[in-house]
């Protein structure tokens, strides 16, 4: 099964910082507002899933999905009642967590009766703790294929709990167990780019752009790997001049968060060109 936990870029968050949000706590505000947006465009299905273990209950409330995407929007609860504090942090403070005071391991995840041979990845992001005296903690857990169709049933596994607070990063190690029944829509839209780009050590190419409900992932013809070096330098550019940099990557795939903005859910048309190594190239979007 080829399973994979993406690199999550720490300079995507620091980014994020520097254009305008004045801490990771206000990146975390927008990601909540985005995922609010996303929600009214996609729709949800109820899960109400819970499992308690290690004196935490984990659970599983709802689920949005899109073409490549299944997005599982759910909470971790402190069962003595007691404030589940985390803190506002930015990554240096507390490297483990890449920007965010709280985050949850993901042990397995498989898909019963799919083809396992196919590729698919997962990640994970808390939401702003705008109630940092309770006893909860929201969090999003994004699996995400364009090769496997992702329907039926997941059965996933959580094997430990991780937050920071007062300077003291914790982990509680224990065992969350679900079988969530998958749903996606069809929703999402490709751009067929096909952009040459030249680079100081070879040539790349753009393949295309996928916009989903939440995140932008764009596929690229990179037969030397050249892309990885440059990836604090691709951004994606909206038409009202917004920059948005690289979230993640893996393989020939570079991944954008718009979120990380507050912008919601972008379409092709709201693209005007994209970035790397400091030149900008023009999209043709049709708009």
């Amino acid at each position: 099964m080829k399973s994979r936990r993406r690199v999550i870029l720490v300079a995507a968050v620091l980014a994020a910082l520097c254009a305008g949000a004045a801490t990771a706590a206000g990146i975390m505000d927008m990601i909540r507002q985005s995922i609010t947006s996303a929600e009214q465009e996609v729709g949800t299905t109820t899960l109400a899933l819970s499992q308690s273990d290690a004196g935490y209950t984990i659970k599983l409330n709802s689920l949005m999905g899109d073409e490549q995407n299944v997005y599982l929007l759910g909470e971790m609860v402190r069962e003595d009642g007691q404030p589940l504090k985390t803190d506002s942090l930015s990554a240096p403070e507390y490297p483990a967590f890449r920007g965010v005071a709280a985050d949850l391991n993901l042990e397995t995840c498989e898909f019963p009766g799919q083809d396992t041979a196919e590729s698919w990845g997962w990640s994970t992001m808390a939401l702003s703790d705008d109630q940092p005296e309770d006893n909860r903690v929201e969090f999003v857990i994004q699996l995400q294929s364009d090769t496997m169709p992702m329907d039926g049933e997941a059965n996933l596994v959580i094997d430990e709990l991780m937050f920071a607070a007062d300077g003291t990063e914790q982990r509680v190690p224990g065992h969350w167990a679900f079988t969530v029944p998958l749903k996606r829509e069809a929703f999402g839209e490709t751009l067929q780019v096909d952009l040459q780009i030249p680079l100081p050590d070879g040539t790349v190419t753009l393949k295309s752009i996928y916009c989903g409900a939440m995140d932008m992932r764009t596929t690229w013809d990179d037969p030397n790997d050249l892309i990885s070096d440059y990836l604090d330098s691709i951004k994606l550019v909206t038409v009202n001049g917004d920059r948005i940099p690289c979230r993640s990557w893996y393989d020939s795939t570079v991944e954008f968060a718009p979120f990380n903005l507050g912008l919601g859910h972008l379409a092709p048309t709201d693209l005007a060109a994209i970035e790397v190594n400091g030149q900008s190239y023009p999209l043709a979007t049709g708009k």
